[in-house]
């Protein structure tokens, strides 16, 4: 069973915030992207390309946020 802290589960759950996001419900996604983040910047490093990938999708989700207020 792979924990909620493997790279291969936060992959997982950063799809089902892709998800989360393509169909409008990007508070749900930037929940999900924010449990994301620490694991991938364990796996990585802080200023890898992944994490960078999370924190873009993390500002996208938010965006989506501000425009559906």
């Amino acid at each position: 069973f792979l924990g909620e802290d493997h790279p291969h589960f936060a992959r997982t759950r950063s799809n089902f915030a892709h998800v989360l996001l393509d169909r409008g419900r990007g508070r749900e996604a930037l929940a999900q992207f924010r449990r994301v983040l620490p694991v991938v910047e364990k796996a990585s490093g802080p200023g890898s390309p992944e994490a960078v990938s999370v924190l873009t999708n993390m500002a996208m989700a938010q965006s989506q946020m501000e425009d559906h207020e």
